[in-house]
């Protein structure tokens, strides 16, 4: 009977411990409770958040040039924003760093500025916030602060952007004394948090749809963003300082002061434009193909066998060699170089970082080649994930024959009296063997003329 209870005990222990786990991967944030994406929420607040810096600074540190944008007024009552406007870059890898610089320089002609530019190292802050600038069309820029997010390429960056951007924007809510409503087609005159997307859908004046895009590729949705702008509102007591000081989560609250700056009103429709592609060109898929994301990540797209696609240069994930064959879409080159290639030589297999793996390879025998790299001045061709072979196993060397040669098998017996002519031109393959004290080169499989027969 102890035992009994004893066991009951140890399972009950179990199962608590099961639940404390389960409960422990599951985060509450705001009303909504949710698994999945959420994790990137709990990977988010363990980051420590990096401030903000000020884009006049860092640029007079780097001896270069600020263009301050043709800033103006809120056209709310009290030229205050009412607002704000979450926004992605969609340039891949681009940091925040690179995309200030980018608006820095070309807002004049891009009709395009925002206040801030976010990613997992930076926030940095271009222009105040009492002031508004051209980034999600006419309606939106008359009230709303402009915030960019940065794409990055990993799950922990990723996470670290969004805790860094949400931070930032629970600051700026605290700053102008607002409350995070998400905006809806029912509450569009009080809702304070807006993506471009719910602009282009409920406001007008713009018709792009980010960051919802950019979110989804990391499994992730502006609910769940939401929840994590809520998160840190509550945990501040106060509001941010202005352009160039560091906010934290224990700042105090104010007011913001009412700009009192009239310069010209945005007149157009500004958001940034997406940088062109390169010239691409039309190659053909040798096997099928699925489509990977720009983090690498592998999507549910798939291209057939012998479909062609367009290729606009290449990009390595975690050691691999893609295509680039859309803005936003990659292919492993693999699919499109792989040549089916034989090997004049025997050949050893090579890591790319030199390493001799022990397999050899026979000669004759057949490799798929599909992408090539110099290794200590010799040129290789891969054959498969981090393996190589030397070229000229595959691709042989084109000697002159300056006498007339035997031909030899692998054991070092001449082939009868069949010979060839001096002057031939012989394609030979590897380097050089030696057989009984002389040396040969392979012309193909099992076929050997003595290297002293050539010039």
């Amino acid at each position: 009977m102890a035992l009994l209870k004893q066991t009951r005990v140890a399972i009950i222990l179990a199962l608590v411990a099961v639940i404390g786990v389960a409960g422990f991967s599951w985060s509450k944030w705001g009303d909504s409770q949710v698994s999945g994406a959420a994790s990137i929420n709990s990977l988010a607040v363990q980051n420590r958040y990096v401030g903000v810096s000020s884009l006049t600074k860092l640029l007079k540190q780097r001896g270069m040039a600020y263009h301050p944008f043709s800033s103006f007024s809120y056209g709310t009552s009290n030229h205050q924003p009412n607002g704000i406007v979450i926004h992605e870059t969609a340039t891949p890898d681009a940091t925040a760093w690179d995309e200030a610089q980018y608006f820095n320089n070309n807002w004049a002609s891009s009709e395009t500025y925002v206040h801030a530019i976010v990613d997992d190292k930076q926030v940095i802050q271009l222009m105040s916030p009492k002031l508004g600038v051209w980034g999600a069309g006419p309606v939106a820029n008359s009230r709303f602060i402009q915030v960019e997010l940065a794409e990055v390429n990993t799950r922990d960056k990723f996470a670290k952007s969004v805790n860094n951007d949400a931070i930032y924007i629970a600051g700026l809510l605290h700053q102008y004394n607002l409350k995070p409503i998400r905006a809806t087609s029912q509450n569009a005159s009080t809702a304070t948090i807006w993506t471009h997307n719910a602009v282009s859908n409920i406001l007008g004046g713009t018709d792009h749809t980010d960051p919802i895009g950019y979110f989804h590729r990391w499994d992730y949705s502006m609910g769940e963003f939401f929840d994590l702008i809520v998160h840190y509102y509550n945990q501040q007591s106060g509001t941010t300082n202005d352009a160039g000081n560091s906010s934290s989560s224990s700042q105090a609250s104010t007011n913001a002061k009412t700009s009192t700056s009239s310069n010209k009103q945005a007149s157009s429709q500004s958001q940034k434009p997406l940088p062109p592609l390169p010239q691409g060109h039309t190659r053909r898929l040798v096997h099928a193909a699925y489509l990977y994301n720009s983090a690498g990540h592998v999507t549910s797209t798939h291209k057939a066998s012998g479909s062609e696609v367009t290729v606009y240069g290449t990009r390595m994930f975690a050691g691999r060699k893609f295509y680039q064959v859309s803005r936003y879409r990659y292919i492993v080159a693999y699919n499109l170089d792989d040549q089916l290639r034989r090997l004049g030589h025997a050949a050893y297999v090579y890591q790319a970082n030199g390493h001799n793996t022990g397999t050899l390879k026979s000669a004759g025998s057949q490799v798929h080649a599909y992408d090539s790299l110099t290794l200590r001045g010799r040129k290789f061709y891969q054959i498969g994930n981090n393996r190589y072979v030397v070229a000229t196993n595959i691709d042989g060397n084109e000697r002159r024959l300056k006498s007339n040669a035997y031909l030899y098998k692998a054991n070092g017996r001449r082939y009868g009296r069949q010979i060839l002519r001096r002057q031939t031109i012989a394609r030979t393959y590897g380097s050089r063997v030696k057989l009984h004290g002389k040396y040969y080169y392979q012309l193909f499989p099992y076929a050997l003329v003595k290297a002293a027969n050539f010039y």
